[in-house]
């Protein structure tokens, strides 16, 4: 189930990731759409080549292919995902979807509304379709198939000739499907939606509720419902004196589709954490464009595709303008007499197009402001889950540690310092996942194979899954990118703090090293509460050295600990960061050699490395461990270079806190 679930939160934020990925782009056509309405507006003229008309142009066509656009960004954010080359996964959705057009669209754009709704403009739904089934088709394949090696080849052509059977696997099993599938579309003769007898006040509520629903999936509405329907109705009246167009345009859709205007409008009466202000940067640069209708910004820059927190005002606000219009003007009607653009403005729209009716314009005013109030609730509540602060409340709540965080600094002192947080579907999914019962931590042994016994033992976090397995803690990178790290490092001190009392009850009394995370080093507040935690405990607390860049508070910070009768291990020494200068100017008891290293020494740099920071931590007093010993061999060559202390599967993996106090490492020696 935990798989399950884990599957359907990478595919969705894959989704995401590919319509956000597309947002510059967006704002490049909206700009160019609003600068030529600007320069339509106020009748401004740059010599022959500068006008509206030839931005207009240029808008349109950078609508036009924004399919193609998004059909790449797609195949470019699920490659990621799902392990592909992302070169290979545009090249074959591309050589697919050009196949697929080419071969069928004889026979599809004849009468077929099925034609229409492939092959239309920015609705083309097979540009969604066909980059995240071949990527994941090619991703199935790969898995399946054993890549070969070919010798006395360099790696990228070993790459390109391993993947080249599942790319032209993949690539004819598609368009044999999707042919398949359209032919059966087209014997189906979907034309019949132009012989239903549907009534225009029928295509009005389908309209306004299916454009809205066509854009949560990332598939340009308006296009799609034309395909579908057509639209020979607008141009009937509603009212005397008004079209269904008009209606739409003036009383409808205020910003555009989903009536964004009025979550412009609540998105800058909502600031609740200024800190986070990501939401009200993008109603800042939204605003010129949604005062013009155009609406892409708000749509991909938030994003509304995709975002179940905001699908239900995006639905219903428009339906609602809808409803109150249609009541009231029927008790009070409006006549349209002027033309105006549906790129005018709210207000002047209205006051222009009636010549001056002010009960329209109050009408606007009305509507635009129920909207506000509908988008209001969702909105605050989509700020708080995605901002910073509202995540790590959440996670407090479920690991019970909030009540250690009031001192001092508050609350306020755990909100990450990040412009943006990463992957908030997957944190929001994570944080629901995670609570006292769910999380456990394990303790794998550093045995000392000197004297062949076990007292150490290093705190790791695992997860239980609701099946009973324990499983590692896949989560971590998503929550230490959000800024929440600090939180789960309060909650294992704490766990380790009650375990180490437990076992002191049983005459059992190891030394347990504690993994701390940078953000946690670097937080004044959260390393007060973990000292006065875990006082007078045989506490080691491990760091890596990226911590420690340019960051003076957490050197202070380590010195602290060491000062209170810590020690401070450096955990993968080897790798990233490496540098002597810590080993000189922090209080350091203990160097961890990572397990890269420890898979090298049998190779004569890797013996020859190894044997260098066995004999440097001996000459600085430090105590060395070598980790990831998995191996005999591993473990003769760590003996013979004097290192005391192993950790690796040799001997054990992480064990459960009941198993720890009746460890025995001399059984496995044996």
């Amino acid at each position: 189930m935990l798989a399950v679930k884990g599957q359907t939160s990478i595919f969705f934020l894959s989704l995401r990731e590919s319509f956000i990925g597309v947002f510059p782009y967006f704002v490049l056509a909206a700009t160019c759409l609003l600068a030529a309405q600007v320069l339509k507006f106020f009748d401004i003229h740059w010599g022959g080549v500068v006008n509206s008309n030839t931005l207009e142009y240029a808008a349109n066509v950078l609508y036009t292919f924004f399919p193609f656009i998004l059909q790449i960004s797609i195949s470019y954010h699920f490659s990621k995902r799902y392990n592909v080359d992302y070169m290979s996964a545009i090249l074959l959705s591309t050589a697919t979807f050009a196949t697929i057009e080419f071969v069928t669209i004889d026979s599809l754009s004849n009468a077929s509304v099925s034609g229409q709704l492939v092959f239309t403009g920015a609705s083309s739904f097979l540009n969604i379709i066909v980059p995240i089934s071949t990527t994941m088709f090619l991703s199935f394949i790969l898995k399946e198939y054993k890549l070969k090696k070919y010798l006395f080849i360099n790696n990228q052509i070993n790459k390109i000739l391993g993947t080249l059977y599942p790319f032209i696997i993949t690539y004819f099993i598609s368009i044999f499907a999707y042919i398949f599938v359209l032919d059966m579309l087209s014997d189906l003769d979907l034309k019949y939606l132009d012989s239903l007898d549907l009534s225009d006040n029928f295509l009005m509520v389908a309209r306004t509720v299916l454009i809205d629903l066509f854009w949560f999936f990332g598939v340009h509405g308006l296009h799609a419902f034309d395909a579908l329907f057509g639209d020979e109705f607008l141009y009937r009246p509603v009212f005397t004196g008004m079209t269904y167009q008009k209606f739409f345009e003036l009383f409808v859709f205020f910003g555009g589709s989903g009536a964004t205007l009025s979550l412009l409008i609540a998105l800058y009466i909502d600031k609740k954490d200024k800190k986070d202000s990501r939401f009200y940067k993008i109603a800042k640069l939204a605003t010129p464009f949604s005062i013009f209708n155009i609406n892409e910004i708000i749509v991909f820059g938030l994003p509304i595709i995709f975002n179940l927190k905001l699908f239900i005002p995006f639905i219903i606000v428009p339906f609602v303008n809808m409803v109150l219009a249609y009541f009231l003007i029927s008790l009070y009607p409006i006549e349209v007499v002027n033309s105006v653009s549906w790129t005018t403005p709210i207000f002047i729209n209205a006051f222009m197009a009636t010549d001056g009716n002010y009960f329209a314009v109050a009408l606007q005013f009305l509507l635009l402001s129920v909207g506000v109030l509908i988008y209001f609730p969702f909105i605050r509540s989509y700020t708080s889950s995605q901002s910073s602060s509202g995540h790590r409340i959440s996670l407090e709540k479920n690991l019970g540690v909030s009540e250690l965080l009031q001192e001092k600094e508050g609350v306020a002192s755990f909100a990450a310092q990040k412009s943006i947080i990463k992957s908030n579907q997957e944190v929001d999914s994570i944080i629901k996942l995670l609570n006292r019962d769910s999380l456990t931590v394990y303790y794998q042994p550093k045995v000392d194979i000197k004297h062949g016994r076990c007292d150490q033992f290093e705190a790791l976090l695992r997860l239980k899954t609701d099946t009973g397995e324990v499983v590692g803690p896949y989560f971590l990178e998503h929550l230490e990118i959000a800024g929440l790290a600090p939180v789960i490092d309060i909650w294992v001190c704490r766990e380790v703090k009650r375990m180490m009392v437990q076992w002191g009850q049983q005459g059992f009394k190891p030394k347990i090293s504690v993994n701390l995370h940078p953000d946690t080093l670097g937080n004044n507040n959260v390393m007060h509460q973990i000292e006065t935690v875990l006082a007078g405990m045989s506490v080691e607390f491990e760091i890596i050295e990226r911590g420690l860049l340019d960051d003076n508070n957490a050197k202070n910070n380590i010195i602290s600990l060491k000062d209170k009768g810590f020690q401070i291990a450096i955990d993968d020494f080897g790798i990233g960061y490496s540098s002597f200068e810590t080993l000189c100017n922090l209080p350091i008891d203990s160097v961890k050699l990572d397990k890269s290293l420890i898979d090298m020494i049998l190779f004569p740099h890797g013996y020859a490395i190894c044997k260098r920071m066995a004999e440097l931590c001996a000459d600085l007093g430090f105590q060395c461990v070598a980790e990831g010993v998995e191996k005999q061999y591993q473990l003769n060559v760590v003996a013979e270079l004097g290192i005391q202390y192993v950790q690796g599967y040799y001997f054990s993996p992480a064990i459960s806190s009941w198993a720890v106090p009746y460890y025995n490492p001399i059984k496995k020696a044996r």
